[in-house]
């Protein structure tokens, strides 16, 4: 890199407005000059702001008690008196917030602060403005506060909030004499100010990726936005890319709405990785290509004549822009349509369209759209097997989103998928993309699909993989929820065929599974061996009074697990209350229960669990102690073999051999 000039320079010379002239200590002549005027830029192929409160505290107790040295700040200058930050544009910003805090709190008291100069952030274009409003949209015009969120391209003014909040919450700064103190350590404070004169933006991106890759460690979606933009600097790939974040964003509100979590039911770059296997493949000229969680080659490959070696990025061996845009263009199609299955109860009119068929005439069932709806949107939702997400994306890509023609038959493809989805959620141990790559990567894939599944089903691989499954769900039940994957697993269970290499719905049955996926009043879910409440209800022996239970906190995970779920009227479901689980198949086998599933997994308990303790009326910690040597010894054992007898079911309805 040439022109390179750096030295040591203080916080306040830094961020003043006024120019400062840059020298070795000792020395009389200036290296640079830091123009009056000046402003730093935030462009926008770096990171959005990434620091958390525990970050931003830490930072403000070691400036607190002493300067400190900050590290390295490297600036290209393209233009006058403008400095792109290509590092350490997270510490800039932090600091500069620290300074406003300090400033807008106690600046009647200090020294008169030095005027600041402006911080330029191309994917947030009115952050000046929500800087000097103290980072909050309060008693701003409706123009400027519509102005400030339609300018924060990635969603980043939440955190900037998060920030200044934390500040006066942490009490560090808590009066003028510790506001004194900490701001003449912090305008103390140094940096190595390491300037380049190249007036390229590429260059300046491709400096960026040199730093970061080489130095402080990016995550990938910071590597992967950097390098999408040194390789196509447009205008256009820049709109997709914030487009693509928005979607991103809304698809996970989406599925967290109602929700205590916050975190990304389906990370971007995680769906991003699932569309590269999905999209890649179907050109040969890809068809070489292996590449990992970073999207980093993870073997040599030849496309055009040129070598890629390991550990370059995918973007920069496909080096096409124009494929590229196109697939990320296609991520925002599938968004949308991820959107409006999670966000809706039943098929919308969008979704509908979706499915019409290109012979005239001719019209999709409104049961099987319906149980599409269903099956799509309880996969989008799952948040335990997140690579089954991915056989959704190559169904969109491959017949939603595509422009030819279609006929029914591609459209229930779905139910194929829904299968293997269901088949590898019971019995597939590995979560990472490896058991659905051949999938993915197919443009045979549906042919793959069915081969997967009488894989599965084939009497040696169901037997073997039965003994992983009876170790995964009797030994270590999950905590996370796995309501939707008993729900398919009943919806198989009852509904599916699988016969001739075909999968399909059983003769007339199409009507009844979507009944059974949208009836909540006749197929109400209750969690049936343990209870979610985390306690149970049980009869005394020689009264007709109740005893509470409160299951040990090893039990109540098992409310979570997989085969806890039976489907029955809600009307039953409301009379089974608490009850300990051995009280509840005495009163549901007075009724007729009509999900084959579920009587099943009910006939399974009757078989596995034996009678329990017998409890006597005011006698509570004998009780207690009766039920908790039940819990932490007999039901573990038994559950165990409820879980084989229910394996063994599954096994004798889809074993082919």
């Amino acid at each position: 890199m040439s022109n390179i000039k750096g030295t040591i320079v203080n916080v306040k010379d830094f961020l003043a407005l006024d120019a400062v002239n840059i020298r070795i200590t000792g020395a009389s002549e200036s290296i640079f000059t830091l123009e009056e005027g000046r402003s730093y830029v935030i462009p926008d192929f770096q990171r959005e702001i990434r620091w958390t409160p525990e970050n931003l505290i830490e930072l403000m107790n070691d400036i607190f008690h002493q300067s400190k040295f900050l590290g390295n700040i490297i600036l290209t200058r393209s233009e006058s008196k403008r400095y792109a930050i290509i590092d350490g544009q997270q510490r800039t910003s932090l600091l500069r917030m620290l300074i406003r805090y300090v400033v807008a709190n106690y600046g009647d008291e200090l020294p008169e602060p030095p005027a600041l100069c402006k911080i330029d952030n191309e994917a947030f274009t009115e952050y000046e403005k929500f800087q000097n409003n103290n980072f909050s949209l309060d008693g701003l015009s409706a123009e400027d506060a519509h102005n400030i969120q339609t300018g924060d391209q990635y969603r980043q003014s939440d955190r900037y909030r998060l920030l200044w909040d934390t500040i006066n919450k942490s009490g560090i700064i808590s009066d003028a004499s510790k506001a004194r103190s900490f701001i003449t350590n912090l305008y103390r404070c140094q940096f190595n100010i390491i300037l380049s004169e190249e007036d390229s933006t590429n260059y300046s991106i491709e400096y960026f990726l040199d730093v970061n890759l080489k130095g402080i460690k990016l995550d990938a979606e910071d590597i992967f936005k950097g390098y999408l933009f040194h390789l196509d600097p447009s205008a256009e790939v820049r709109q997709i890319w914030v487009a693509l974040k928005r979607k991103s964003q809304e698809f996970n509100a989406a599925c967290n709405s109602g929700s205590r979590t916050k975190t990304d039911c389906y990370p971007l770059m995680k769906m991003l990785e699932h569309f590269f296997y999905c999209y890649l493949y179907d050109t040969d000229r890809h068809n070489g290509i292996v590449f990992g969680e970073d999207f980093c080659l993870k073997q040599e490959v030849q496309i055009d004549s040129t070598t890629h070696y390991i550990g370059e990025h995918i973007l920069k061996a496909i080096n096409n822009n124009l494929y590229i845009r196109k697939m990320l263009q296609t991520v925002i199609n599938f968004l949308q349509i991820a959107i409006n299955v999670v966000s809706s109860e039943t098929p919308s009119t969008n979704f509908k369209k979706l499915f019409e068929l290109s012979a005239p005439k001719q019209k999709m069932d409104h049961d099987d759209i319906a149980n599409f709806h269903s099956f799509m949107k309880m996969i989008l939702l799952d948040r335990k097997v997140i690579v089954a997400k991915a056989v959704i994306i190559k169904y969109a890509i491959n017949t939603l989103l595509f422009t030819g023609s279609r006929n029914k038959d591609d459209y229930k493809k779905l139910y194929a998928l829904q299968m293997y989805v269901t088949l590898f959620s019971v019995f597939e141990n590995k979560k990472g993309i490896e058991p659905v790559a051949k999938i993915l990567k197919s443009r045979s894939w549906d042919a793959e699909v069915r081969s997967s599944i009488k894989v599965y089903c084939s009497k040696t691989t169901i037997t073997e993989r039965k003994r992983g499954a009876e170790f995964k769900f009797s030994t270590n039940p999950d905590n996370e929820e796995q309501r939707y994957h008993s729900i398919m697993l009943a919806a198989v269970y009852n509904y599916f065929s699988f016969s001739n290499g075909k999968v399909g719905i059983k003769k007339g049955k199409t009507a009844e599974l979507h009944r059974f996926l949208s009836s909540p009043e006749l197929f109400s879910v209750e969690h049936f061996v343990a209870n979610k409440s985390g306690k149970c209800l049980v009869g005394y022996a020689n009264s007709d009074e109740i005893y509470q239970y409160e299951y040990p906190s090893e039990i109540k995970k098992y409310s979570s697990s997989i085969f806890n779920y039976i489907f029955i009227p809600k009307s039953l479901n409301g009379r089974l209350e608490n009850r300990v689980l051995q009280e509840k198949i005495t009163v549901i086998s007075k009724e007729t229960i009509e999900c084959e599933y579920s009587r099943m997994v009910i006939e399974a308990a009757g078989r596995a669990f034996e009678a329990l303790p017998t409890l006597s009326a005011g006698n509570d910690r004998e009780n207690k102690t009766l039920m908790d040597k039940y819990y932490s010894y007999d039901f573990k054992q038994q559950y165990g073999r409820f879980v084989s007898i229910i394996l063994n079911m599954i096994s004798d309805r889809f074993c082919i051999d």
